[in-house]
């Protein structure tokens, strides 16, 4: 009997090497499914995320989400590349349940998840109220963008990709923008959602140069403002990353910040002017924040330097400050005909019915003030206060309009959040460059938003930055 006891506890303290083997294979297995599995949704992300930024959708009806699709009611068509928001929304839930027994899933800093997570349940409980409405499915696009960013791509070179995607974008938008700006025409893209464009059809966007209407590029989306505050949002997201990348991708990287600028130009934005200018700012006044009384660190010997030489430096950083000055000089007219007195009938309308249109809202706002209008309800709402009501282009008094005082107070806790925080400049320099440029964009344009597809794609990307650190180390702390 003792011996009988001696052999179960042997047999359970000892394992066999059978044991020892399947198990080992099993870990090994899992393991390797796992990592398999990760690539394919990064790779499955960067197509999407390319795909969307690149290209727009004019009413369902053109763009790379119908090619090869099928008509459906209302004249949307659906093709095979629409269901890949539908396989991500499955990849999380996959990558979700991989990493709940490890510990390895994460909501984002509570910072912008807290705000968030508020906005969308009032959006939500709007929507009940005033029946379904679209933009219920881009707020789960921000949040499959934002959980997406932050749980399947890690901290170091797999978001290279994502920054070969935020170049691509930013030299097809601009590269796109030029030409036409320069032919004063579309060039035939419709394929992949370029509207068809020309200075003297009514509806497109132009300015006067002289006597003549001069048109402002759009790039392959639906209005130059949007054109104008991508490519500012995306700039500003790659600007870190111009030294901390090494190889063929540095180039890569300064090429779309030098086109970018350009692109940003020919938008003729004021707001995404602007917008670069604050967020350009903020970049300076944190560098001089980070390093000043701090001694450069010298390379290891044989490691790529994150700092390139002097002239290198300047001669690049000259390029991208050259092109608004070599601009003005060609274009001068245009140029300070966006900010001075307004004297043609063009700007004298568009400035008008800003100031017709805020009024409205924030009328609106107080007549609705717990549930407001509904979402993508504005337009119907304001015309009934004005005949010839235009959307408002104050971000936060449609936001407010459309979901009431909740609903503004809760936009702003959005925005505001992130920021509340000590050694923001000297910790958080790209999160809070970006933030200012959306927040600057919103005072005077109606986006970005969560509830529109191009808003809820990179107010995500840019809501993840707080809780991932962006290269060369400047996501900082939590």
């Amino acid at each position: 009997m003792a011996g009988l006891n001696a052999s179960n506890n042997s047999d359970k303290s000892v394992t066999s090497p059978a044991t020892a083997v399947t198990t080992s294979s099993r870990w090994g297995s899992r393991t390797t499914f796992h990592t398999w599995f990760l690539m394919g949704m990064r790779a499955a992300w960067l197509l999407f995320l390319l795909l969307a930024l690149l290209s727009h959708s004019q009413g369902g009806q053109q763009g790379p989400f119908t090619w090869g699709g099928v008509i459906l009611a209302g004249g949307w068509q659906v093709g095979p590349l629409a269901l890949l928001p539908l396989l991500l929304v499955f990849g999380l839930a996959g990558q979700w349940w991989l990493a709940r027994r490890t510990g390895g899933w994460s909501w984002g800093t509570w910072r912008v998840t807290g705000p968030l997570a508020a906005l969308t349940l009032w959006a939500v409980i709007n929507v009940v109220v005033w029946e379904w409405h679209t933009a219920v499915l881009m707020l789960l696009l921000l949040w499959l963008v934002y959980l997406s960013l932050i749980n399947l791509f890690p901290q170091q070179a797999p978001w290279h990709g994502l920054l070969v995607v935020i170049a691509l974008v930013i030299m097809g938008q601009a590269g796109v923008a030029l030409a036409q700006f320069g032919l004063q025409r579309e060039l035939g893209l419709a394929w992949l959602g370029e509207p068809a464009l020309t200075p003297f059809a009514r509806g497109i966007s132009v300015v006067m140069n002289g006597e003549t209407p001069w048109l402002r590029a759009y790039g392959l989306n639906s209005h130059p403002n949007r054109l104008g505050w991508k490519l500012v949002l995306l700039w500003l997201m790659l600007w870190p990353a111009r030294y901390a990348v090494t190889g063929w991708l540095r180039p890569v990287v300064w090429l779309a910040l030098i086109g970018g600028m350009m692109g940003i130009l020919v938008s003729l934005s004021r707001s995404a002017w602007l917008a670069w200018l604050a967020g350009t700012a903020v970049y300076i006044v944190a560098a001089w924040v980070t390093r000043r009384g701090q001694v450069r660190p010298e390379a290891a010997p044989g490691s790529p330097s994150t700092f390139p030489p002097a002239r290198t430096h300047l001669l690049l950083t000259g390029l991208i400050l050259a092109g608004p000055m070599l601009f003005a000089l060609a274009y001068g007219p245009l140029v300070i005909g966006r900010f001075s007195r307004p004297t043609d009938a063009l700007e004298i309308l568009s400035l008008s019915e800003r100031l017709r249109d805020a009024p409205l809202a924030w009328q609106l706002m107080l007549n609705n003030p717990w549930r407001g209008v509904g979402l993508g309800q504005y337009g119907l709402a304001a015309a009934q206060l004005h005949p010839l009501a235009g959307l408002v282009h104050v971000t936060p008094l449609l936001v407010g309009a459309e979901l009431g005082m909740f609903g503004f107070v809760g936009w702003l806790w959005v925005l505001a959040a992130p920021l509340l925080r000590r050694d923001l400049l000297r910790h958080f320099a790209p999160q809070t460059a970006v933030w200012v440029a959306i927040i600057l964009i919103g005072l005077l344009q109606p986006e970005p938003t969560p509830f529109t597809m191009q808003g809820a794609i990179l107010f995500g990307m840019a809501a993840a930055l707080w809780s991932v650190p962006w290269p060369d180390s400047l996501g900082g702390r939590r």
